[in-house]
């Protein structure tokens, strides 16, 4: 309850300081200046935030520096309605409560993930350290028009720190203090030649365990993670502007998040504690991403061309058993690779109409995506002693075709048209065979083949009302889709259950956005309803997880974000979200572990809160700034960041309490010494000051229950607890 209470506190503070931030402000010192403006390229085009309908959350690189935001989940609890979800396997996002749970290593995300104008269907692709960015902008809501299939949920678009034409460089070092962690990094910047400029970003990050190991006396998850980036700016006429980028990291995971708990005792006193695992897991990640764009400008707009290629190979052993016995192992291989590539023209804005048209092309293979498994378990029908492998291979291969229309009725007044056609082809094979020893019949060999075309159209319209530069409320309607697919290398699928539909997504917002105090106070508030068919959830069939499509699901609520620099000294930034995300009907639905008489045939989750979908989130940060002696700048903040209670799995709140993460409030914090110039800066921060302890996800993990005296196992994956550190940056 005290949980419930403080995160309230969080967001009636907001709102309040929002809304009636004109009347506060008279008794404030109002010599502090107009906020920078937000400049995002959520339609293709670059353009104020203000100015575009959607509901955008953007993040600038300061923030992700000062926050120490080193991966996509460290981002969530910044952006309300924006669920990262950690897992061994990969990432998985959910915006709005809707997203992609990561059981199958095959499918594509229901948000979709963008870098620097490249989409990134795999979460390996960019599974990078973030560093040296430029922004993130999350988009929430389907965005199929502008971004093509696989955003119906929304996109995360992430823009990376450009060449600049003035010399500079920077380097930074810090130090984790309570799991032993460092990370160093250096960015060098400026001209070539005239007319050439270039760019180059290396980090390395070495992160220690906080969990640790009763059995073998190790701490995990450990990380070591480098980072090298290239990137080259060249303007060779007035016209004409190319860019070339190219980046390598290696991700390198030892151990797991994982906590083994054995009901009915939910958590153990001792955090700490993973209460008997085996081997260390081992996941090795080589990702090399290559971006070339240019632009060619003409009286009437702007000719842009984007070509990707991304390919990326990993390694993973997993200790799949829980157990120190090492009975159950298994290990994923895996190499993708992606070309693509976007024309597209987007015309000059102030008449009466302005448009976008473009083109999309886009190939990628994964070949192949193994599967192996040891497994070594006694059963009543005798001892499981063997080796099976599971081979899927695919090929994808999208076009689209895409366009949008402004029209300028009125003075005050612009509708906006989008549609986008996309065609996507897919072939895909699944071997499955029993290497050695003896195993269950249905992990026998198996041949599956399947080729699909999947042909979407997504609208969108948005009607504006723009009564000044600094007012603008919107309505919208849009719709989004994502492809289907199959099971990948799930090692149980049969041909009946092997394929899986697309999803499509409809979704309409009202919203505003306004500057306040003479631009010294931003706020968009935006109130939305989604509705979902077969959307693609996963589930855990007791030794492994599938995919299957759930009938329908609806998402709607309220999304509120906003800063005030109240004065010279202090600024707020923050925002808060309402979230009701429900199945309306999702027939055959898995049953609880522990509820013997559900039958899945009839069991439906209809009205059911949906998994990864808390009611109510937010954050609030404070920042203050204040010269010291002898040129130097003070610079303290604080956030504040709350999330309600949230399920855990497919089945939401249907599922047990033990299926639930409680309502938590964390508190970052950090206190810098610079000069006045930012020459240098010496730092101490904190994160989760608090100590929360949470879990991002859970499943129960029955097969053990022989070995453990009959007692129910279940896994647990939890988050980092607190750390503090120090930091030092060298500029010039």
């Amino acid at each position: 309850m005290s949980h419930y209470k403080s995160g309230c506190n969080v967001i009636v503070t907001l709102l309040m300081a929002m809304m009636f931030g004109g009347t506060v402000a008279h008794a404030q010192d109002t010599s502090g200046g107009a906020l920078p403006e937000i400049v995002v390229t959520a339609q293709k085009r670059e353009e104020r935030l203000l100015d575009v309908p959607i509901s955008i959350a953007v993040v600038s690189g300061q923030v992700l520096d000062e926050f120490k935001v080193t991966a996509m989940d460290d981002i969530d609890r910044l952006v309300p309605n924006l669920y990262v979800q950690n897992t061994p396997g990969s990432n998985a996002f959910y915006l709005r409560g809707i997203g992609s749970t990561p059981g199958n290593l095959a499918v594509e995300a229901s948000v979709g993930l963008f870098v620097d104008g490249v989409y990134g269907g795999r979460s390996r692709q960019f599974m990078l350290p973030f560093f040296d960015i430029e922004q993130v902008e999350v988009l929430r809501g389907p965005q199929g028009a502008a971004f093509g299939v696989n955003t119906s949920a929304g996109a995360v678009s992430i823009t990376s720190a450009k060449p600049t034409k003035d010399l500079m460089a920077r380097v930074s070092a810090s130090y984790e203090f309570e799991f032993d962690s460092y990370e160093v990094g250096t960015v060098v910047s400026g001209p070539l030649t005239d007319q050439l400029q270039g760019r180059i970003a290396v980090q390395y990050q070495d992160i220690g365990g906080y969990l640790h190991n009763t059995v073998t006396g190790d701490d995990s998850p450990e990380y070591e993670n480098t980072l090298m980036r290239g990137s080259l700016a060249w303007q060779p006429t007035e016209n004409l502007s190319a860019s070339l980028k190219l980046e390598h990291a290696n991700f390198d995971m030892y151990g797991n998040s994982y906590q083994r708990i054995l009901l009915p005792e939910y958590i153990d006193d001792d955090k700490l504690e993973t209460a008997g695992f085996g081997q260390k897991d081992v996941d090795k990640t080589d990702a090399t991403n290559l971006t070339l764009r240019a632009d060619y400008s003409i009286a009437e707009g702007t000719l842009t061309s984007i070509t990707g290629i991304s390919k990326y190979n990993y390694d993973k052993y997993i200790n799949a058993d829980a157990m120190p016995t090492n009975t159950w192992l298994t290990r994923f291989q895996e190499d993708f690779q992606q070309f693509s590539q976007e024309f597209r023209f987007v015309s000059v804005t102030g008449g009466k109409f302005d448009y976008l048209v473009g083109g999309y092309f886009q190939y990628n293979e994964i070949d192949p995506l193994i599967a192996t498994t040891r497994t070594i378990f006694p059963t009543t029908a005798g001892p499981f002693n063997g080796t099976s492998e599971v081979n899927y291979q695919q090929d994808d291969q999208m076009y689209s075709v895409f366009g949008s229309l402004g029209w300028n009725f009125l003075d005050h007044w612009r509708l906006v048209g989008d549609l986008r056609y996309t065609d996507d082809d897919k072939d895909a094979t699944q071997q499955r065979q029993i290497v050695s020893g003896f195993l269950p019949p249905n992990w026998g060999a198996q041949r599956l083949d399947g080729s699909r075309s999947d042909s979407t159209l997504d609208p969108g319209v948005k009607l504006q009302w723009l009564p000044s530069e600094d007012l603008m409320v919107y309505a919208s309607y849009a719709e989004g889709s994502k492809s289907g697919t199959w099971q990948g290398s799930s090692r149980d699928v049969t041909a009946a259950n092997w394929a899986l539909q697309g999803e499509s997504s409809e979704n309409y917002e009202v919203g505003v956005k306004a500057k306040l105090l003479d631009g010294r106070a931003f706020i968009s508030a935006t109130i939305f309803n989604t509705d979902f068919k077969d959307l693609q959830v996963s589930r855990w069939n007791g030794t492994s997880f599938s995919v299957a499509n759930a009938a329908k699901a609806n998402s709607k609520g309220l999304e509120v974000d906003g800063q005030w620099r109240i004065s010279d000294a202090w600024s707020l930034h923050g925002g808060f979200a309402y979230l009701d995300a429900k199945y309306d009907d999702f027939p055959g639905a898995p049953c609880p572990f522990d509820n013997p008489t559900c039958n899945p045939a009839t069991n439906n989750l209809a009205g059911t809160r949906l998994g990864f979908a808390p009611e109510w989130s937010g954050n609030l940060s404070a920042t203050f700034e204040h010269a010291i002696v002898n040129s130097l700048l003070l610079k303290a903040i604080v956030s504040v960041q709350y999330r309600d209670d949230v399920w855990l799995d497919t089945a939401g709140d249907a599922g047990p309490d033990y299926n639930k993460q409680d309502a938590t409030t964390w508190i970052d914090g950090r206190l810098s010494v610079s000069t006045d110039d930012n020459r240098w800066t010496i730092a101490l921060y904190g994160k989760n000051l608090t100590d929360e302890q949470t879990i991002s996800h859970n499943f129960p993990f029955p097969f053990p229950a022989d070995v453990i005296a009959g007692r129910q196992t279940y896994i647990n994956g939890t988050d980092r607890f607190r750390e503090i550190g120090a930091e030092v940056i060298f500029s010039y």
